[in-house]
């Protein structure tokens, strides 16, 4: 990178580029130990990428459309651990930008129909789904052939 305005022939020129060149260093430097602290950080291979509305599995990718229950769901689980139970009024909750205090059984279906149908694309894209849902909590899971490798 050289910037056009530097012109070589004089000192003045030649040391503006050396200071930029030790600022585009300084500012690579930075963004290398970030991605190394992102990268330390990372604890399981299965994210979400909310702001693309994407499910990544390693380096295998599983697309939802933006502005669903599908994508909604993905937002709330996430947030938590693999395993962890969330409750599902409190997914329904954060779906719907709402503050229910009890599901109906059209609103458990709501959800249910958004699991289902995240662990079908998931199941497509990975082959195998990542929604656990019992009567009232669902939880992100992993079989055992990928947990049994995780550190």
């Amino acid at each position: 990178y050289t910037p056009k305005h530097i012109t070589f022939g004089s000192d003045d020129g030649f040391q503006e580029f050396i200071n930029t060149k030790r600022e585009i260093q300084a500012k690579t430097n930075t963004l290398i130990g970030f991605y190394n602290m992102l990268v330390g950080n990372i604890r399981s291979p299965l994210f979400y990428l909310s702001d693309k509305d994407i499910i990544c599995f390693y380096d295998l990718v599983c697309p939802l459309t933006a502005s669903t229950n599908e994508a909604e769901l993905c937002r709330c689980v996430f947030e938590h651990s693999i395993g962890e139970k969330v409750e599902m009024l409190d997914v329904y909750n954060h779906m719907q930008g709402e503050q229910e205090g009890s599901l109906n059984a059209e609103q458990r279906k709501t959800i249910a129909n958004a699991c289902d149908g995240v662990n079908r694309k998931t199941r497509d894209a990975f082959g195998f789904p990542i929604l656990s849902k019992d009567g009232v909590t669902i939880s992100l899971t992993l079989p055992s052939r990928v947990t049994s490798t995780l550190t």
